[in-house]
């Protein structure tokens, strides 16, 4: 079996995933809601969780939540506060979600990188031999609107209106997708190994992507 398609079988799994982690938090049903922890809190000490989380510091996280202790004396204060079980557990949640919507925004750029390779411009625009027509924005799926790199109007001392919508290049996408994936290791892809790769690419995206149609070429 290629490397390349190997890679592949792993594409699926995180697009798989990035459906779990872009449209929900993805918690395990036996997780404690933010509500559970935070009940059992002041507002200090949810403060200290939330601004812990910024950097690690647990004595700048002290002061930030409002609390005097200074020098030696607040350091022993923060430390004897961070290492309370009711707040380990909250900052434990909250690292967490901070992790889970990291991995989202990361993997979500990969779900839009597959819309770009495989968008139709049949899904934004309709025309016959003698005029086009472009979809309203509002017709547009979001997806749809994120393969359009941009929208230029000109209008004609005559009062007509000129229209021109560019897409992102399709071959960039999909560059871009085998680089991030290392589909070819270190090695940089040529045009053609790329055109070849979209592909397996497509079909591991199409058995995800079932809310959002992905359309018919690359090409």
């Amino acid at each position: 079996m290629p490397n390349h398609t190997r890679k592949f079988k792993t594409l699926s799994k995180k697009l798989k995933k990035i459906e779990q982690l872009v449209n929900e938090d993805n918690y395990s049903k036996d997780e404690p809601t933010e509500d559970e922890l935070t009940k059992v809190l002041n507002k200090r000490q949810i403060r200290f969780c939330q601004e812990y989380i910024k950097d690690l510091q647990p004595y700048r996280a002290y002061r930030a939540a409002g609390y005097t202790g200074v020098g030696y004396s607040g350091q022993c204060s923060a430390s004897a506060l961070f290492n309370n079980g009711k707040v380990q557990k909250y900052i434990d949640w909250l690292q967490r979600r901070k992790r889970r919507r990291n991995e989202a925004t990361a993997d979500n750029v990969i779900k839009e990188l597959v819309h770009i390779a495989f968008c139709n411009i049949g899904d934004i625009a309709q025309w016959t031999a003698s005029s086009v027509i472009f979809k309203s924005s509002e017709a547009l799926t979001p997806a749809q609107i994120a393969t359009i790199k941009l929208i230029r109007t000109k209008t004609h001392p005559n009062g007509t209106t000129e229209m021109y919508i560019q897409q992102h290049d399709k071959l960039t996408a999909l560059r871009m997708l085998c680089e991030h994936l290392q589909l070819f290791g270190d090695k940089a892809p040529t045009d053609e190994e790329v055109e070849d790769a979209a592909a397996e690419i497509k079909k591991a995206a199409d058995k995800l992507f079932n809310s959002v149609p992905i359309s018919a070429g690359a090409s």
